[in-house]
């Protein structure tokens, strides 16, 4: 039987990830390049506009988003809209420390395809 990391595997060719703090996107780069491999990773950023331009752009375009909802550059909910406005198939997992009681509802429902704290 597959196993979901085999799975992801074989579905996803290319993640892109976004958070403003540096080590936990160190740490999110180190645990995804150690179940996929790095050539997994196509980009990580801290800046949630820069993010956006690159989702936007079908040269840099990742097959899922791991956005952080918390940006030092940006409103993440702005920022998975304006994405939105140009890919509105490429799934999005919203990322937060904050408690979810706070922001899942909306972010969801407003951009994200899926949100987990």
């Amino acid at each position: 039987m597959e196993t979901n990391v085999e799975r992801i595997n074989k579905l996803v060719e290319h993640i892109g990830i976004v958070d403003n703090d540096v080590l936990t996107l160190g740490a999110l780069s180190s645990y995804l390049t150690q179940r996929f491999g790095d050539e997994k990773i196509l980009w990580r950023c801290t800046l949630g506009k820069k993010a956006a331009e690159l989702c936007s752009n079908s040269q840099t375009r990742p097959q899922i988003l791991l956005m952080d909802m918390s940006l030092s550059d940006a409103d993440g909910v702005q920022i998975c809209q304006e994405i939105r406005r140009t890919v509105d198939d490429m799934p999005i997992l919203a990322i937060t420390s904050f408690p979810l009681r706070n922001t899942v509802k909306s972010t969801k429902k407003r951009c994200c395809t899926a949100a987990a704290g």
